[in-house]
């Protein structure tokens, strides 16, 4: 088993399934919150992002297979993606790339859920798909102020991590996502978009 990532919330092993490469995330602990508390944490936010990967999958979106779940170790075990995440692609391929996410992106809102953490690292090019991964922060939602939250995220790692292409990777996105959620439903999100940003430099002057 080789460590892969080492995050905040949970380490990123690559390990063997039956004979083929696979995944295990695994929560870690957190010695600054309370035991009980940390281990009801971490036990349910393993068991919702299985159920999520599951859900979204049920949406039509692409994403990696659950093979087992452990809550008592807090630990999931998924199917291997091979492939190239978005956010290590050359630019002109990294803006073809987001539009691809702007509609995996509003097929999610248009059934109701958020990924959370929509960044260009948790979205894999594999087998001449959109894989999206890491789902760890999301949940189900019908208000347009997290679907609005996703957007805006996104935006700004596309403006920290991806200057230079920014611009056209956000204009690729917008597209994708109103090519499935529709020009209304755009406006309506991006609306609420502007007024968290308004807010925002509000609270930076005062």
């Amino acid at each position: 088993m080789k460590l892969l990532k080492k995050g905040a919330e949970a380490d990123i092993y690559l390990t063997e399934h039956r004979g083929r490469r696979a995944i295990l995330k695994v929560r870690k602990r957190k010695p600054y919150i309370n035991a009980a508390l940390d281990e009801r944490i971490r036990k349910t936010r393993t068991l919702r992002e299985a159920q999520m990967i599951s859900l979204v999958k049920e949406f039509g979106v692409p994403a990696p297979l659950v093979l087992d779940l452990d809550i008592t170790k807090y630990a999931i075990l998924m199917e291997y993606i091979p492939g190239t995440t978005v956010g290590t692609m050359r630019p002109f391929r990294l803006v073809d790339a987001c539009g691809q996410i702007g509609s995996i992106t509003a097929l999610l809102h248009k059934n109701g859920a958020v990924h959370g953490d929509i960044t260009t690292s948790n979205f894999i090019a594999s087998r001449n798909r959109l894989y999206v991964i890491d789902l760890g922060l999301a949940s189900r939602t019908q208000r347009n102020e997290d679907y609005a939250v996703d957007l805006r995220l996104f935006r700004e790692i596309l403006s920290s991590g991806h200057a230079k292409s920014a611009e056209a990777a956000w204009r690729s996105f917008v597209r994708g996502y109103v090519s499935v959620i529709g020009r209304p439903g755009y406006a309506r999100i991006s609306k609420i978009v502007a007024d968290i940003e308004s807010r925002g430099r509000y609270a930076t002057v005062v």
